[in-house]
């Protein structure tokens, strides 16, 4: 079973069980409103999910994360506690215990004053608490954020704090290279650059939001990720050589890849690469990535794709052959800035992927 209530499919059947619903937040994937038990008079919050394509990779990912949570009585690590799941119309439903302020909202009502260390320090422990609990049980939250973190009972309980939505969260061991993910103010470098990633991203979005209580500034605005990347680099240095080397090496072989692909879709049929151009182009032979073979792990994945071809061998377990729609959107940029004639901009312009 998936633990999913079936109500009669009538939104006013709701209300047999439920009363006063007034929204109080509204995200990319769901709607979340306040309401009322009819039975016991409890204060809930009931988490409507979106309707999704059903290619989106995030469909149903939230209540396996957090049946997940549940049998691991996640609740007594600082983390929100999940009631039930039930459809109406069709509709998923999330029901949660109640928290009604985010240190956003607190932040906000403050005028963006700073919290003092004596209230930031109790924060980024207790959520320090419950990201070690997610990895010890193998799970990445992906969206930590000043958003997704609830006080609980203030102002009895100053600064007592639990997280919240796992609309992203995703399995360590099935984390996917190029995953878009974590909001921007939060994203860590190995996402930016699109290399692979571990529950350290979780890590990295604490410390820049432990910074904006601190400061009652983002620590890394920046309304694109050079931008972000430029702020990282200025204030701690250049990345590590390993990041860089995988970095560089990706954006050489997207490069190559357009330029293959310019051949390959040539106006003039006379001049259109052959089978055995293709099979010679250094994107197929990998001769444009041997110079950082021995420094960069995302080249040595690529001579092992092209291994498994020569040997027939089954794709090595954890390796995606995916590509994100990020690079794709990356691949289709190259293409229009390099097209050699306004038509073939045209051309590309119509297939571009928004």
């Amino acid at each position: 079973h998936c633990g999913v209530r079936s109500v009669p499919e009538c939104p006013m059947c709701l209300h047999l069980c439920l009363k006063s619903f007034v929204l109080v937040g509204e995200g990319t994937y769901g709607r979340v409103a306040k309401c009322v038990q009819m039975a016991d008079k409890k204060i809930v919050a009931i988490k409507m999910i979106k309707d999704r394509d059903q290619k989106d990779p995030f469909k149903n990912q939230e209540l396996a994360a957090l049946q997940k949570l549940k049998a691991c009585n996640s609740s007594k690590y600082n983390i929100v506690e999940w009631y039930q799941a039930f459809t109406v119309c069709g509709h998923l439903c999330l029901e949660f215990e109640f928290l009604e302020k985010s240190l956003l909202d607190l932040l906000q009502e403050r005028y963006y004053k700073p919290l003092s260390l004596k209230a930031v320090r109790p924060i980024v422990i207790q959520i320090a608490l419950a990201l070690s609990h997610l990895k010890s049980i193998g799970t990445i939250h992906a969206d930590l954020k000043l958003d997704n973190v609830m006080l609980v009972n203030n102002p009895q309980e100053p600064y007592r704090v639990k997280l919240i939505d796992f609309g992203v969260a995703c399995e360590t061991s099935a984390a996917k290279v190029g995953s878009y993910i974590q909001t921007s103010p939060y994203r860590s470098p190995e996402i930016i650059l699109g290399l692979p990633f571990t529950e350290a991203i979780d890590i990295w979005s604490l410390g820049c939001m432990a910074v904006s209580l601190y400061t009652g500034s983002l620590l890394y605005p920046g309304y694109s990720e050079y931008a972000i990347l430029k702020y990282i680099t200025e204030t701690q240095g250049e990345l590590p050589e390993q990041m860089l080397n995988y970095a560089t090496a990706k954006r050489c072989d997207v490069l190559m890849f357009v330029e293959m692909v310019k051949h390959l879709l040539h106006l003039d049929p006379q001049k259109r690469m052959t089978p055995n151009q293709v099979l010679e182009h250094a994107f197929s032979k990998l001769s444009h990535l041997a110079w950082i073979r021995q420094s960069s792990s995302y080249v040595e994945s690529c001579y092992e794709h092209i291994n498994y071809l020569r040997t027939k061998k089954k794709e090595t377990p954890g390796q995606s052959l995916n590509t994100s729609r990020t690079e794709i959107r990356c691949v289709f940029d190259l293409l229009l800035k390099t097209a050699s004639s306004s038509q073939n901009a045209l051309l590309f312009t119509e297939c571009k992927i928004m």
